[in-house]
């Protein structure tokens, strides 16, 4: 996903076999860490319909991963790590 978002994208729409369950935590672990509300929903909505609509999952994995690229570059790793050494309420 740090390739941005067309490559993570692409990359987890051809995903296949033991890449889709790295997909589907990677997705999910991204959202976790970041300090937005919506990306964590919208995340979790991906994956639960992806879950339903097998044939469709690809492309919500797809949607998932674009957006997750996107929000590395706003919040990037180094961001958070300073944010979890920041006393509670200062965010």
């Amino acid at each position: 996903m740090r390739e941005g978002p067309e490559r993570a994208a692409a990359t987890a729409y051809h995903a296949s076999g033991e890449q889709v369950a790295m997909v589907r935590r990677l997705l999910a672990s991204e959202a976790a860490i970041r300090t937005d509300v919506h990306l964590v929903k919208y995340t979790l909505a991906t994956l639960d319909t992806a879950r339903l609509d097998r044939g469709g999952a690809p492309l919500y994995h797809a949607a998932a991963a674009y957006l997750a690229a996107l929000w590395m570059r706003e919040v990037p790793e180094d961001a958070l790590s300073e944010n979890l050494h920041q006393p509670p309420g200062t965010f």
